[in-house]
């Protein structure tokens, strides 16, 4: 499996790490927001292989307004 960090962009690696310190620091909640085609699914392709190795509930949704 590719390691998605190597493929995401300075800012998506920047919003990663904003991510990650929120978790630290005990702030489970998180809502990710980016303009169309900004890569929220590469950003969430690299965290999903994380949250999976944690016993904690997960929920990540996707809505669109158009629909």
């Amino acid at each position: 499996m590719q390691d998605y960090l190597e493929i995401l962009r300075p800012y998506q690696r920047s919003l990663l790490e904003k991510i990650r310190e929120q978790f630290r620091q005990g702030d489970r909640g998180c809502i990710l927001q980016l303009a169309t085609g900004g890569g929220k699914s590469k950003i969430l392709a690299a965290i999903a292989p994380r949250l999976r190795s944690t016993r904690h509930q997960k929920l990540v949704t996707a809505t669109n307004p158009l629909f």
